[in-house]
């Protein structure tokens, strides 16, 4: 499978949603791009994402996270997300 490539703003809107991340998550990136993170994060999983946010924005170095998300259907899956460095 290509890569699953979604970008979110720092209002944690998902500004881009490639073909692989539609075919994944199950939203084509015309419903998904707008839409709050919320939309593949399941909601216990919120936290976690705020957290990483927050490291990222003091200037943290985070390599990648293992971590879950959630599909249309409501599956969670696994994933890991790379952050590259800056």
């Amino acid at each position: 499978m290509p890569a699953v490539i979604y970008i979110s703003d720092r209002e944690d809107r998902l500004r881009a949603f490639n073909l692989a991340a539609g075919l994944l998550f199950g939203y084509s990136a015309l419903k998904a791009i707008g839409q709050p993170i919320s939309l593949i994060i399941p909601p216990e999983r919120l936290p976690e994402e705020r957290y990483i946010i927050a490291q990222i924005n003091h200037g943290e170095k985070v390599a990648y996270v293992e971590t879950v998300r959630t599909t249309k259907d409501g599956s969670n899956i696994p994933i890991s997300l790379p952050f590259p460095s800056s």
